[in-house]
């Protein structure tokens, strides 16, 4: 099941501090589109496209800055990688193809001060994650869930 939030309901983010996504921390705050249910202490991308909405004060975005998003790709034997293309208000942030791990991965971008939509309260950013190669559990034989999945958020970071 999908979440549709709008994006109005940005994710508030203080620089310098982490925050944990699932019911722990964020919960469904600034998922836009794409998402699965919030879990204990992550959230599922479901489908291939999944945005995220951001807003951080205007005071903390007139330098370059770097995100940093934590968390596990979907992949197994029998799907070998995730494929992870990042847009920041439609410009392109990164790219990153994704093997197994069992330890978390990162994925960091730079993000200049153009990249943010200003506000008088905030700058946002609505993060775009393609995931072309996002499957289902089910299709792979693993499991009955049918979310097509790619990446697991557990925390993101700007600084």
């Amino acid at each position: 099941m999908n979440i549709m939030v709008r994006s109005a309901n940005s994710l508030k983010i203080e620089f310098g501090v982490t925050r944990y996504f699932g019911n722990i921390d964020i919960g469904a705050q600034g998922l836009v589109r794409g998402w699965a249910q919030p879990e204990a202490a992550h959230v599922w991308n479901d489908g291939h496209v999944a945005e995220l909405a951001v807003g951080l004060t205007p005071k903390d975005i007139g330098l370059v800055r770097r995100v940093t998003f934590e968390g596990l790709p979907f992949v197994s034997e029998r799907h070998t990688h995730q494929d992870v293309t990042l847009f920041a208000n439609g410009l392109f942030a990164g790219f990153w193809r994704l093997p197994q791990s069992a330890e978390p991965v990162s994925l960091e971008a730079l993000l200049p001060p153009h990249y943010w939509l200003p506000g008088p309260d905030e700058s946002k950013i609505v993060f775009s994650f393609l995931t072309p190669d996002a499957v289902s559990p089910a299709e792979l034989g693993a499991a009955a869930d049918n979310r097509r999945l790619a990446f697991s958020l557990h925390s993101i970071l700007i600084r």
